[in-house]
């Protein structure tokens, strides 16, 4: 629910198995420790559906997180889909997923304008915008943030304004 707080550990390991999603309406509170991060990775040769923020509140947020191995066979999205969410992510890691039929599998924004400071999203597959795709009135900023490797493009961006700070999309 919108007024619910989840709030995870260091050393969490979310192993999801096929089309699992998780999926948070409310606030998530994901603090790692750059010594024991937070996973949200498949289980054995799995794949899952991501991490979807639908109308999240604005305390929701990733420090120390790695999100990788989403394969989203329908629609747009990979490692994090945001709806109308603000979240903050720091020192995060978001590599290795794929969008098959869309964009951004790395981060899907859409109306959101998430905080992104020491982030690294890498890797992603999709048809464009692989690393991150901006839809529709997302604003988001990024510090220190590295987009690289990513099949398919580093970021696209649609009707929307991000605001970079030493940042390279290679």
């Amino acid at each position: 629910n919108n007024g619910d707080i989840v709030t995870l550990q260091p050393g969490t390991k979310f192993l999801f198995n096929e089309n699992a999603k998780f999926i948070i309406f409310g606030t998530l509170q994901a603090l790692g420790t750059e010594s024991d991060s937070i996973l949200f990775v498949n289980y054995e040769d799995e794949t899952w559906g991501g991490i979807i923020l639908d109308g999240a509140s604005d305390e929701t947020s990733f420090e120390y997180v790695r999100i990788s191995r989403v394969y989203n066979l329908n629609g747009e999205g990979g490692g994090i889909n945001l709806a109308s969410s603000h979240p903050t992510l720091t020192h995060v890691v978001i590599s290795g997923n794929v969008s098959a039929s869309g964009s951004g599998a790395g981060m899907y924004l859409n109306n959101s304008s998430p905080s992104l400071t020491h982030v690294t999203i890498e890797n992603n597959t999709a048809y464009y915008g692989a690393g991150m795709n901006l839809r529709t009135l997302s604003h988001p900023t990024l510090n220190y943030v590295t987009i690289s490797g990513n099949s398919g493009g580093g970021m696209r961006v649609q009707s929307s304004n991000p605001t970079l700070t030493h940042v390279v999309i290679s």
